[in-house]
Parts: C-alpha cells; sequence; structure tokens
C-alpha cells in the first residue's frame, strides 16, 4: 500500500506510529510529511536510531534540527535532505556525525567543499550535479577520502582533467563516472586510470575529440554504457570517434541523441557492436537527422544484439521503415522502436499486432543535458525563504506501517 499526500499526517500521529516501529531501518516522507512541525521531525531521531536510510527532502528544516536528527540516528547510510539553502555548515554537520554515510547526494546547493576532509571512508557514491561553487582543490579531497568510491556526480561542475586524475589515482573501484555538461575536463587525460569504468556519462561535454574516444576504446575496455548526448550550445562528437565505439567488446547502452556526426556510416560501423541491446538516436523538432531511414534498417538488422531503438522525434522515418522491418526481421529477434514525435506515432495509436516489432510512444520532449557555465555566481548563496520543488512521489514508510500500523491508530 502506498499512501500520497495523506492528509492526517500529524505530529502525535506520527510519533504513535514511531512507537510502533523502533527497529525502522528505511523511511521515506513525501508532501504527507509537510505539516510536520519541528518537533514532529525529531521524534525520527529519538524514536528510530537504527534508521539506515532517510529521505525527508520535502521537509523544511532548520540547521539544528538537522544537527539532532545526525546525532540520533549515526547508523544512517543513506540520507535525503531538502537541497534548498543547503549550505556548507550543513553538509558540516551530516559528514561528522553520519560515520557509516555510503551516498552523499547534492544537487544544486551551495557548497564549498571545504568540509569535504570530514567524509567518511564508507563513502561509495557522491552526487555533486550542479554545485558551481565547489572550489577546484576540493574536488580531491573525495579522492583522498574515499578510496573506495564506486559511483561519481560530476556533471554541471568546475571539476577539472586534474581533479578526476587525481580521485581515479586514488578510487580504483571506481565504476561509473558522469561528467555532462563540464568545460573544463579533457577526458583523454584521464582515462588511462580507470580501466575497471563500466558507465560513463559525457553528454555536452564540449571538449571530447577523438583522441578521447581514441583513449576510451583503448583503456575503459569494460565500458558497458555510454552517454554523449548533443545539443545546440557545444561541439558535436566527430563521426570518425563514433566509428570506433565498435571495439568496445561490452558495450550494450549507447545514447548519441542530438549528434550531427550520426551518418548512415557510422551506423554500420555501430551495427557491428557485439552486445549493443539499447541505442538511442533521438532528435529534436527542427533538426533534420544526418542518418537515413535505409541506415535504420540495416542497423536493425545487422546488429541481432539490438532489442531497443529510440528514434523519438527522427524526420525521416515512415511507415515504410516499420512495415520493412515487421516482413523481414528474422523470427526470433524482437525490437522495441520508441517513435515519439515520429509519423509512426500514429501509428502506435493504432496498436498494430505483431510480436517481433513492437511501437512505443515514449517522451518526445527534448532532454538536452545541461551545460556548467564558467561563471559560478548563477549559484544564488542567499537566505530566502522561496517555495520547495513539489514532490509527487509515492510516500513510503516501512512495510508494517504501510500493512496497518496506520490505521490502527
Amino acid at each position: 500500500m502506498h499512501l500520497q499526500r495523506h492528509p492526517v499526517l500529524t505530529d502525535q500521529r506520527f510519533k504513535h506510529v514511531l512507537q510502533l516501529l523502533p527497529n525502522l531501518q528505511k523511511l521515506e516522507l513525501g508532501p504527507a510529511g509537510a505539516r510536520l512541525s519541528r518537533n514532529g521531525i525529531l521524534s525520527i531521531g529519538k524514536l528510530c536510531p537504527q534508521l539506515i536510510d532517510l529521505d525527508i527532502s520535502c521537509l523544511r528544516m532548520s540547521f539544528r534540527a538537522l544537527e539532532n536528527l545526525c546525532r540520533n540516528c549515526p547508523r544512517l547510510q543513506r540520507i535525503n535532505v531538502p537541497q534548498l539553502n543547503f549550505k556548507e555548515q550543513n553538509l558540516e554537520v551530516l559528514l561528522k556525525y553520519l560515520t557509516e554515510l555510503r551516498i552523499l547526494e547534492l544537487v544544486s546547493t551551495s557548497v564549498t567543499g571545504d568540509c569535504f576532509s570530514l567524509l567518511p571512508a564508507s563513502v561509495r557514491k557522491v552526487t555533486l550535479r550542479a554545485c558551481p561553487r565547489i572550489r577546484e582543490h576540493n574536488f580531491c579531497l573525495v579522492g583522498d577520502r574515499c578510496a573506495q568510491l564506486e559511483e561519481l556526480c560530476l556533471s554541471q561542475t568546475r571539476v577539472t582533467s586534474h581533479d578526476i586524475k587525481h580521485i581515479a589515482a586514488r578510487c580504483r573501484n571506481l565504476r561509473h563516472l558522469d561528467i555532462s555538461g563540464c568545460n573544463l575536463v579533457q577526458p583523454e587525460e584521464f582515462l588511462e586510470l580507470m580501466p575497471n569504468v563500466t558507465s560513463l556519462a559525457a553528454g555536452a561535454c564540449p571538449n571530447i575529440n577523438k583522441n578521447t574516444f581514441r583513449a576510451l576504446v583503448s583503456y575503459c575496455t569494460k565500458l558497458e554504457r555510454l552517454d554523449l548526448r548533443g545539443g545546440a550550445s557545444h561541439k558535436y562528437v566527430p563521426a570518425a570517434g563514433l566509428q570506433l565505439l565498435c571495439r568496445l567488446p561490452l558495450l550494450s547502452w549507447l545514447d548519441v541523441s542530438y549528434q550531427n556526426e550520426v551518418t548512415d556510416e557510422v551506423l554500420r560501423s555501430l551495427a557491428n557492436c557485439a552486445r549493443l541491446a539499447t541505442l538511442l538516436l533521438r532528435e529534436n523538432y527542427s533538426a533534420r537527422s544526418p542518418f537515413t531511414e535505409k541506415g535504420l534498417f540495416d542497423l536493425s538488422m545487422t546488429c541481432r544484439s539490438l532489442a531497443s531503438l529510440d528514434v523519438s522525434c527522427v524526420q525521416c522515418i515512415s511507415r515504410q521503415l516499420y512495415d520493412s522491418l515487421v516482413s523481414k526481421l528474422p523470427a526470433g529477434r524482437r525490437l522495441s522502436l520508441i517513435v515519439g514525435g515520429t509519423d509512426l506515432e500514429q501509428l502506435y495509436l493504432a496498436e498494430p499486432d505483431d510480436d517481433r516489432v513492437k511501437l512505443c510512444q515514449g517522451s518526445p520532449a527534448p532532454d538536452y543535458p545541461a551545460v556548467m557555465h564558467d561563471d559560478p555566481s548563477s549559484s544564488d548563496d542567499s537566505d530566502s525563504d522561496g517555495p520547495e520543488e513539489e514532490r509527487f512521489a509515492d510516500v513510503f514508510i516501512d512495510w508494517l506501517w504501510l500493512n496497518n500500523a496506520l490505521w490502527a491508530v
């Protein structure tokens, strides 16, 4: 049972339920917790000291309330707190008291990273997305403190190649790296230090060139997922580099949407990827695709591992592609076509009956990766109490509560 925006989650009822669950380990409060006062929030730490996973991102919390919560719940491994006006002192409290923290997620905050020296060695995942005020030398502290780091997101920050080299040299277990929208990195300078990386996101990264692809296929042979989405505000990746991707033996997921160098020749090269299962080739409504319908057909027929092809908003798509695939795709093959914003969208609505080629609508809205701007002043450091972004997630509070505890009060 999921509770959505429960209307009677008052302090008294909330405390009563927590008293029934002294060993509660996971708690997620959505918009239903918006009516909780400071006392209601403080009861979490007093009544649930065994928590290891806590999501209170929809609540308004004072610095003292956050400090009290962290002090009383030292076993927390993941905590999702309100990001609005989240400052350095808030981060310092988290890192000071939560010595078993495994996941740190900061999005669009004004932190500078000066307290990264307090990062516990237990951290396995760090997300620092759209945090433009983090100082360059503080990125290196992540590598110094978190030798067991496995996932790192530095999207839309001022991180440099030197910083990532420093982190990669110390975090040999790093599996996932996100540098989308980072203007100051040259990936070929640090990929040699990442032989174990399996997922790389570098969309809207303006310094990707052929040398980047040469380093990628030479050193990152375990790579399974690669995000190279383009956009209107940065250079496009070279076609000669894209053709080298077929040398990645484990590549199974590739996003080259909004790239004007993905020609039929590039598609022929990608068809040689032995394990490629998902390929995203999305376009916007105004752009003309550099590849043709024939290129898509040849790719679908040649790449036997391909199971999902996203061609949302690609203007060269017609009924002929669908009919050709239905008639010539081998009986043992299954292919999903995401066709939102194309001429095949109407055919999807008509629900054609074929078990080999399945049409999916998807989301036709362009999803360009954001780009980090050189001016760090874009992050407002004011103390204004503007409204938080409303969250429409389901409210989850342990399976026992969901079963009958709440209604028994």
